[in-house]
Order: C-alpha cells, then structure tokens, then sequence
C-alpha cells in the first residue's frame, strides 16, 4: 500500500526524532516529496503542495512560528502530529 504525504512525513519526522515540521525544513520536505512520488516542480510549489496537504490531515496539528526579518514580521505555518 502506497503511504499518503502525511504518513510519509510521519516516518520522517519519527526518524529524525522530531515531533513537527514547518517550512523551513526544506530538505524534510523534498524527501517526503520523493516519498510521495511527486512529480518534480519547481521547489516553492513542492513545499506548498506538501504543506497543504498536511493541513488537510487529520494526523496533524496546524500551528505558526513568527519571525522579524529587518522589521517585517512574518508568520510561517508549522505542522506538529497529534
């Protein structure tokens, strides 16, 4: 049987030891891609993509990391398993 995006990015996140994912972690995110067999795109879509669909599991929980860049706060999204 062929794992989904949110149970491959569980498996990598298990073996790393780590309990969330946001979307900095690039490379996490392009293994879990190639995990998935998604075809090859452009790597901002790649991420997006992966972080919709965890958005959309059940499996995890939606949560965000703020950061100040030269005085611009931004918000990034940052998914943790339940």
């Amino acid at each position: 049987m062929r794992n989904n995006v949110a149970d491959n990015m569980i498996i990598l996140l298990q073996e790393s030891n780590r309990r969330s994912v946001w979307y900095g972690d690039i490379e996490l995110i392009e293994k879990c891609a190639t995990m998935s067999n998604l075809p090859k795109r452009h790597p901002k879509t790649t991420i997006q993509y992966v972080l919709n669909a965890l958005e959309k599991s059940h499996k995890f929980n939606k949560g965000y990391i703020f950061a100040d860049f030269s005085g611009v706060n931004r918000r990034y999204r940052c998914f943790t398993i339940r």
